[in-house]
């Protein structure tokens, strides 16, 4: 379903890191679901394991069905590596930074990269 696509968020000056990660995960699979039946597994760069619990919960209350909730450390797994990497990509295209800008560009004319 995400094939080839990467959806992200950008958010400056917050410290509801939490939230806006919910809001965007939310988006993220509601772009892209086309049918009410579904499941979505998600996983979160450093969630701890009392707060998958509620990160499920989170999600379910607000209409996204989730099969699996799971935090990940970056260390150990490359899809959240590339989803730091990208994010720095991201950051260094907020701050006007030219090769970011270009990828940035780029990804979202062939629609690889998608703000949600």
């Amino acid at each position: 379903m995400f094939n080839k696509k990467i959806y992200y968020s950008l958010s400056k000056d917050t410290k509801s890191y939490k939230e806006l990660t919910l809001i965007t995960v939310a988006s993220a699979i509601t772009a892209v679901k086309n049918q009410e039946d579904y499941q979505a597994l998600v996983f979160i760069d450093g969630l701890s394991k009392s707060e998958i619990p509620k990160v499920g919960s989170s999600l379910r209350r607000i209409g996204i069905h989730t099969e699996k909730v799971r935090g990940i450390k970056d260390e150990n797994d490359a899809i959240i590596r590339l989803a730091d990497a990208i994010s720095g990509l991201i950051r260094e295209q907020y701050r006007g930074i030219t090769y970011a800008k270009k990828l940035c560009k780029t990804g979202e004319e062939n629609k690889t990269l998608t703000k949600v």
